[in-house]
């Protein structure tokens, strides 16, 4: 399966590319058979591309941290492991919480 995203600064750069060529063509006074009113709109268009892209989302939120605490529960979701898992022991082997995704690598002791 391959993965057809771009990444948010990638798409601006393209932006800017195709700014950059309409930019060109309108400030070069050899250029002829363009319609320069046209040529304005569509850097227009363009800008506002920019300015779209800018203010979306990024498409991966930001990662949670947290703790296994008392070498059992999540401390961003109040998981156990114990209870709801089945599973008994240590999970210092596990990095990050199978209900909520956090990352915990390090346990607090209460």
């Amino acid at each position: 399966m391959s993965n057809d995203s771009i990444s948010r600064r990638a798409a601006i750069n393209i932006g800017y590319a195709v700014a950059e060529v309409f930019s060109r063509v309108l400030d070069d006074d050899n250029v002829v058979g363009i319609d320069r009113e046209k040529h304005e709109f569509g850097l227009g268009l363009i800008e506002a591309y920019i300015a779209y892209v800018k203010e979306l989302p990024t498409a991966e939120p930001e990662q949670k941290k947290g703790k296994w605490i008392d070498d059992t529960f999540c401390s961003e979701c109040g998981w156990t492991h114990e209870v709801e898992s089945g599973f008994i022991g240590s999970v210092k082997q596990f990095n990050f919480c199978p209900n909520c995704g956090s990352y915990n690598r390090e346990v607090e002791n209460e």
